[in-house]
């Protein structure tokens, strides 16, 4: 599932949380279109989702493809 939101990923999350906690999916979020991206965003997935890895990568020149990747523990390849 994409949704294509151009700095409204952190509103996105918030309003899917209880979908988030039931199914616990692979979550990649971009971070990089305004300030509450790139630290809110990925703050709020760290203290809402219980036993996943984060991991932050930058895809792009000077922070223009930053992503937050958000993995449950049970589906992380050790």
């Amino acid at each position: 599932f994409k949704l294509h939101l151009e700095g409204g990923e952190l509103a996105a999350l918030k309003g899917a949380r209880q979908t988030l906690l039931s199914n616990r999916p692979i979550i990649a979020a971009t971070v990089y279109h305004n300030a509450d991206g790139i630290w809110r965003t990925p703050l709020w997935l760290m203290e809402t989702l219980p036993d996943y890895r984060f991991l932050f990568r930058n895809h792009g020149w000077c922070g223009t493809g930053a992503v937050v990747y958000a993995i449950p523990e049970e589906r992380y390849a050790t």
